[in-house]
């Protein structure tokens, strides 16, 4: 459970009014404790479920959906609806609610409009971890951050930014700059990189042979070698330091890539090239 011991929280911030978007509410509910609704209903506000566990029914208008773990539905103002989980498999869900002049713009770029309310949440792990520690914290202190709730609303729309295929330098530019951003972390993959941007391992593979003639994965440990010659050029640290620092777990590996790829160890281009 995400919020042990509570059926329910409901985090309200009413000090703050941006223009252009406004979180009102940070929410959340586990229906082993609370009764659902199963009435149709409208609101005057936009949400956003993100559902942790269990799996459900959601009504938006005519339409009906089936979300589970991993998925989030997006609820606009003055529609008709209705959600409850089901009886074998209760759900959690944490719930943002928001309003402001571009809410409807921020759910498109997630993916959502007239025709969907509801997709699968990218980086769903990552995510999870984030809305607990702001639930934690809550629980601790009986209070949350307005920001920190509003960084992590926008690290779910930055991490679920709707990505089109025929939009290829776009995706690949986008791709690349995670990569240049995160190539430090060793937990960067390539099934990583598919499920973050949200595409399949073969339109990957096809993005970077069309573009760089090579494949994602090689294009990656290009950019984590030509960081390490950097790392070797400009300072002392251990060869077990590069590695780590630009993401190879061990340094027997990193040293085998390096001479694989430069034709020459680690030491040998450290001695030709340093400036320390």
């Amino acid at each position: 459970m995400y919020a042990s011991d509570l059926d329910s929280i409901c985090i309200s911030f009413f000090d703050f009014a941006e223009e252009d978007l406004t979180i009102r509410c940070l929410g959340y509910n586990n229906f082993i404790y609370i009764k659902p609704i199963r009435h149709f209903r409208t609101q005057s506000f936009y949400t956003l479920h993100i559902i942790l566990k269990g799996s459900g029914t959601l009504f938006v208008g005519d339409k009906k959906y089936n979300p589970k773990e991993g998925d989030m539905f997006f609820i606009p103002p003055n529609t008709r609806l209705c959600y409850y989980p089901d009886d074998d498999n209760l759900w959690e869900y944490v719930w943002f609610e928001f309003q402001g002049k571009n809410a409807s713009l921020y759910a498109q770029k997630m993916g959502f409009d007239a025709q969907n309310h509801f997709i699968k949440c990218r980086d769903f792990s990552n995510i999870t971890l984030l809305l607990q520690r702001l639930l934690n914290h809550y629980q601790k202190h009986a209070s949350v951050g307005y920001y920190d709730v509003f960084s992590v609303f926008f690290r779910i729309l930055d991490s679920n930014l709707r990505i089109r295929e025929n939009q290829t330098p776009n995706v690949i530019d986008a791709i690349i700059n995670y990569m240049q951003c995160h190539y430090h972390n060793p937990g960067l993959s390539i099934p990583e990189l598919c499920r973050y941007f949200g595409i399949s391992h073969s339109y990957l593979c096809k993005l970077f042979q069309d573009t760089h003639h090579c494949s994602a994965k090689k294009y990656l440990i290009q950019i984590r070698i030509y960081n390490a010659c950097k790392l070797l050029e400009t300072t002392s640290i251990s060869l077990k330091e590069v590695a780590y620092s630009v993401g190879f777990q061990d340094e027997i590996h990193f040293m085998k890539t390096f001479k694989k790829m430069l034709n020459q160890t680690p030491t040998q281009y450290r001695q030709n090239h340093s400036s320390k």
